[in-house]
């Protein structure tokens, strides 16, 4: 029991910006990929081929944010017994797999500008 007045500060047992990290990077993924083969008739039709490359910045802008969250996370969880090892693990996912999406998308980029996706 906690004595009248007294103030429990009670900590969240879910950390969501560690599975942001987690989840975030392959959602972001799916939706730049689907919003490439979207918008590609529509650019290549409107002769606006510039978007598609912006789509990849934009993604590639929003993973970077996804990668410095989970670096957030993993500084926090990383010190001398601050979090569970769960905790660790998973910001180590969100910075690997934050990694890896983001060159995905940028790799994607590149390939949108030196190839192009609209028929001849």
């Amino acid at each position: 029991m906690h004595a009248a007045g007294e103030v429990h500060e009670v900590t969240p047992r879910v950390d969501r910006g560690l599975w942001l990290g987690f989840y975030g990077p392959p959602i972001l993924w799916l939706t730049q990929f689907q919003a490439l083969y979207t918008w590609s008739r529509w650019a290549c039709g409107t002769r606006h081929r510039e978007v598609l490359p912006l789509l990849c910045g934009a993604g590639v802008a929003l993973g970077l944010t996804l990668l410095l969250t989970s670096a957030r996370r993993y500084r926090r969880y990383a010190e001398v017994g601050s979090g569970s090892s769960r905790n660790r693990f998973l910001a180590q996912l969100g910075l690997m797999g934050s990694g890896v999406f983001m060159l995905l998308i940028a790799v994607q980029g590149v390939a949108v500008i030196l190839i192009t996706p609209c028929a001849r």
